[in-house]
């Protein structure tokens, strides 16, 4: 064999990297380049590495497009929504359960810092229940939150305390006047708040009870006195057990 023999067989046997591309080409599949057979081999290899890297890149445009109108509709969303309403405690027990699912919902679930809960916490607590619980800041970060809501809890969430709060609500104003039409309206709401929290605490036939009511009654007009009690009589007699905070929305509407 001559040197330029040898020097040729080394060229074809010798694997090398095609130019762009990311594999090896075996060379001596090229030595057949007199008929065109290395040429047809190059030209599939690339097509098929573009077709590859197009499809690739069509696959992560796509990704990349569906991310961005997902964020947009999210961020769309939230500037549309109205603005998150903090409700403040005054140390009312009826105000307690409707403020603690407040900040559960605005705060608590969204943030995770016990420290800057506490600080929502105070800041959104006035008189007696903000005296309670601003001492809790000196407390360790882990205990803070938790210690604060105990303390809520305990001296204004209690289930008596929120049921005689609530019986005085409807029952220990001053009887309303007839030209009083906003009272009757609020003793009506009042009722209907009283019946939704005596619900949740299962204490609904504390409201309803006969003491209850008739002070509710004896706070009505003369005129709406002397109604009910018609109203009331009719419906026993019926067998139906009358309802006063129904005849009370009737009344009001």
């Amino acid at each position: 064999m001559t040197e330029r023999q040898r020097q040729r067989h080394s060229l074809i046997s010798t694997p090398s990297y095609l130019p762009g591309q990311d594999h090896i080409v075996d060379q001596s599949s090229c030595s057949n380049d007199r008929n065109g057979t290395s040429v047809s081999n190059y030209s599939s290899i690339i097509s098929q590495q573009m077709k590859h890297r197009f499809y690739n890149q069509q696959t992560s445009m796509e990704r990349m497009m569906q991310h961005q109108s997902e964020t947009t509709k999210s961020v769309a969303l939230k500037l549309g929504m109205p603005k998150r309403e903090f409700l403040f405690f005054d140390g009312d027990p009826v105000v307690y359960p409707v403020f603690i699912k407040n900040f559960e919902v605005n705060v608590e679930q969204q943030i995770q810092d016990d420290c800057l809960g506490l600080s929502y916490l105070v800041q959104h607590c006035t008189g007696v229940a903000k005296q309670a619980i601003k001492n809790c800041t000196i407390l360790p970060l882990n205990q803070s939150l938790k210690e604060a809501r105990q303390i809520l809890l305990k001296n204004f969430g209690q289930k008596h305390n929120l049921v005689h709060a609530v019986k005085n609500k409807v029952g220990k104003e001053p009887q309303i006047k007839p030209s009083e039409v906003e009272k009757l309206l609020q003793l009506a709401l009042d009722m209907k708040n009283c019946h939704l929290i005596s619900s949740e605490m299962n204490s609904k036939a504390d409201i309803d009870s006969i003491d209850t009511l008739e002070k509710v009654v004896r706070r009505l007009p003369s005129y709406l006195q002397a109604e009910w009690t018609k109203t009331a009589g009719k419906l026993i007699c019926s067998g139906v057990e009358p309802e006063l905070m129904k005849f009370l929305e009737d009344r009001t509407r």
